[in-house]
């Protein structure tokens, strides 16, 4: 990273960012002028890449019936894209693989603060591969803080503030604003159309990032993933899951999971291997072996 980033990567005029800040408070409906103006803003911003070591392990969850369960691997992972409604990350018709940093996150995130049986894979980095995330919101929170939403590194901040008290003071407000008002666009509460289009964007941007990183709304201090389907194929392995009949965010958000039934396995078919027991702890053992997924292919 340059030590005067703005030189590299001019911030937009304070004009165009105030008005992007009246429209995005407002709520207003992404018409196809916002649309240009929001990738505009992801066009021009700098983005930071947070590297991921290989062993990192990340969860996906879904929700499931009282009576039923997912039991192939792939009805676990991306929906098709004529199936792939708008989500936060992900525009109408465009796959993409959500992922949680820990299992809690992902009970908070399908629970909506209800109880409900689920069911969970675990995902591990491969150990010959690393991946690169974009974290949303990364350079603002620095800025008003000092401290990372992505990292309890503390050095990682310092870089970051380093840089950002290398540029002139009035570019590096504007480079500030525009973060936030990126931040603030994706985390709306119920709103996914302008957050698609901005993590849409960014992997137009960086076409070699894994995907996207994010503040859960549902629980404090945590992170979900919008990830490439293409990257979970050629850098990841499934190595455990489970189904629960009961899971829920109790009180002082404690996370309550009951009526756990391990998967033992993935076969060559993609279907899980379940232990047909039920156990009160939520220890569960890896798979022998890591799942092979060669009969997935990207969307």
């Amino acid at each position: 990273m340059p030590a005067n980033l703005t030189t590299q990567h001019p911030p937009l005029p304070l004009d165009v960012l105030l008005e992007l800040e009246k429209l995005i408070a407002a709520g207003s409906v992404v018409n196809p002028r916002l649309e240009i103006a929001l990738r505009e803003l992801v066009q021009a911003h700098p983005l930071l890449n947070y590297t991921w070591e290989a062993g990192h392990t990340f969860w996906r969850g879904r929700l499931r019936g009282p009576l039923e369960r997912h039991p192939i691997l792939k009805d676990m992972l991306w929906p098709p894209p004529d199936r792939a409604g708008l989500g936060r990350g992900n525009l109408a018709g465009e796959s993409i693989l959500y992922l949680s940093d820990h299992l809690p996150t992902a009970v908070a995130e399908l629970s909506n603060g209800r109880e409900g049986p689920m069911q969970f894979i675990a995902i591990e980095i491969r150990r010959t591969e690393t991946m690169r995330f974009v974290p949303i919101g990364e350079m603002s929170e620095i800025a008003a803080t000092g401290r990372s939403l992505v990292t309890t590194n503390p050095e990682r901040a310092k870089i970051i503030l380093g840089v950002l008290n290398a540029c002139p003071p009035d570019e590096a407000r504007r480079l500030i604003l525009a973060d936030r008002l990126i931040f603030e666009a994706y985390s709306a509460p119920g709103r996914h159309d302008a957050a698609s289009i901005i993590a849409n964007e960014m992997r137009r941007k960086l076409p070699e990032s894994d995907g996207v990183m994010y503040q859960s709304t549902k629980k404090a201090i945590a992170l979900n993933i919008a990830m490439r389907p293409s990257s979970f194929l050629s850098k990841c392995q499934v190595i455990a899951g489970l189904a629960a009949d009961v899971c829920k965010i109790g009180g002082v958000a404690k996370c309550q999971i009951e009526g756990v039934e391990p998967i033992l396995a993935v076969d060559r078919q993609g279907l899980f291997v379940w232990s047909g027991t039920k156990q009160a702890h939520t220890q569960i053992p890896a798979f022998p072996t890591p799942a092979n997924h060669d009969h997935i292919s990207a969307p």
